[in-house]
């Protein structure tokens, strides 16, 4: 979703947390409702990955090799919505510990 040149809805730094929390709220949803038939769904919550299309942030960044690899760990390990990297990491844990201060700040960044 997004691409060169846009407004990217999922990916990079100028990402939309809004929609990051419905995909996660969607990959929540899909892994209720398939988990039955054997389908395993997982949320993958990187940092920023140094692509093209984050190339002007200043930000610490993820090589796209790195974000591969602990995909890979994660499915093989069967983890649950697994954050990536430590700003990923970071508002991960603030998610769990309260939501709804985390859910404030975000709006505060993209409104």
């Amino acid at each position: 979703m997004g691409g060169r040149g846009r407004d990217t809805l999922c990916t990079g730094p100028r990402s939309n947390p809004k929609v990051r929390g419905c995909l996660l709220s969607l990959g929540q949803g899909l892994r209720a409702y398939l988990g039955d038939k054997g389908v395993r769904v997982i949320t993958v919550m990187p940092s920023t990955i140094d692509t093209d299309m984050s190339r002007g942030a200043e930000v610490p960044k993820l090589s796209k090799e790195f974000v591969a690899g602990e995909i890979l760990r994660h499915i093989r390990e069967e983890t649950i919505d697994p954050p990536l990297g430590e700003a990923a990491a970071g508002v991960y844990e603030s998610l769990m510990k309260d939501p709804r201060a985390v859910e404030k700040m975000l709006a505060q960044i993209r409104g």
